[in-house]
């Protein structure tokens, strides 16, 4: 029950899914374990599934056994955008929340989010993340210390977990009023990526408020390999550019530091090669200042990784092999990015180009 709060308030989770057997179970346990009372409010868990192969739907169906509350619903596409506009036409909530499968959440989730929602402090209200590794081994937890550290991914909802409620661009998910979602629109289904932080804009552009509560930590599991985490910032970094161009403004200025980086980094590659191709008099010049960039580059990223070291007592994490793989996964994060966002400024501000490769509507999740 939430403690006095709220308890008329009927809650309506969306949770799109799509092969997400290793996730979806202790994701709905959590939100069940929640403090809200789900059956007394007679709120509801949507479980919006793209026909997944993988026993994603039979362990939701096993849980919508034991909990009626939740239910099962079909998605007509794979794209988690779709699924979320098909839970929102079907949902019946004063507060629409939006879960991700790949998450688990703090027992009073819900019950936060009602009492804030009755401020009317903001339109989209929701937490921040912890950020677990995706399995048990070396690589994984390289790649969610980086994903939690600053260097790797800023000053956001991914690395502040203290402090009071702020006034922020976006948060994790997000949470709604049924009536914003009915004024502003629903998601836009051209943003098979990039779809949380175009209604975000949206929002803001039409005077509205995102608020996150840094103690409402949700523990999102990253991606435990250095390819699919190399793809997610990739996509991460193209779509910023489709939010930029529908809006013709920059979400925040800390998005262009990777892509400058980058930028600055092959030009400096580039212009050494042909420099001593071409027999340039200036060509250990060029070479020595790409020397001293990459040098700055590689310092900062090392250092930064021998401080996640020595926060760890555990002797494997305080090897030269994890040494190894924090360098390695800063460096996929930052290039990754770096060069989707290239890609998609090319593509999408230059060009204008309207569809986009498949691979990038397919490779969502």
């Amino acid at each position: 029950m939430v403690r006095g709060v709220a308890r008329h308030m009927k809650v309506s989770i969306l949770i799109p899914t799509y092969q997400e057997s290793r996730y979806i179970g202790r994701c709905l346990e959590s939100l069940v374990a929640n403090d809200y009372d789900f059956a007394g409010s007679d709120s509801e868990i949507l479980v919006i599934d793209g026909h997944s192969t993988d026993g994603t739907r039979d362990i939701v169906t096993e849980l919508v056994r034991e909990h009626p509350f939740i239910r099962l619903i079909d998605n007509p596409d794979t794209v988690q955008v779709v699924g979320l506009n098909v839970g929102l036409r079907i949902a019946a909530g004063d507060i629409i929340v939006r879960c991700d499968a790949h998450s688990e959440y703090p027992h009073n989730y819900i019950s936060e989010l009602v009492k804030w929602h009755e401020k009317g402090l903001a339109a989209n209200i929701g937490g921040c993340w912890i950020t677990m590794p995706g399995d048990d081994g070396l690589r994984a937890q390289a790649i969610a210390s980086v994903m939690r550290h600053p260097l790797g991914v800023g000053f956001t909802y991914r690395t502040v977990q203290k402090g009071r409620e702020r006034f922020v661009d976006t948060v994790p998910f997000g949470s709604w009023r049924r009536e914003t979602l009915e004024k502003f629109g629903h998601f836009d289904e051209e943003f098979t990526r990039a779809q949380d932080l175009e209604h975000n804009v949206r929002l803001r552009q039409q005077g509205q408020k995102i608020l996150m509560l840094p103690w409402l930590r949700i523990r999102y599991f990253a991606r435990e390999t250095f390819d699919k985490a190399a793809s997610m910032f990739y996509q991460y970094g193209y779509w910023k550019n489709k939010v930029n161009k529908k809006y013709g403004t920059l979400c925040s200025l800390r998005q262009l530091i990777p892509p400058l980086f980058v930028l600055g980094f092959f030009s400096l590659l580039i212009a050494t090669i042909v420099s001593f191709v071409i027999s340039s008099p200036f060509a250990s010049a060029i070479a020595s200042f790409l020397a001293f960039y990459s040098g700055v580059y590689l310092t900062a990223v090392s250092i930064s990784s021998l401080f996640i070291i020595a926060r760890h007592k555990d002797p494997c994490r305080r090897s030269f092999r994890f040494f190894t793989l924090l360098v390695c996964a800063f460096v996929a994060t930052h290039f990754s990015y770096g060069i989707g966002y290239l890609h998609g400024f090319i593509e999408i501000v230059l060009f204008n180009r309207k569809q986009l490769d498949s691979r990038l509507k397919d490779n969502t999740r």
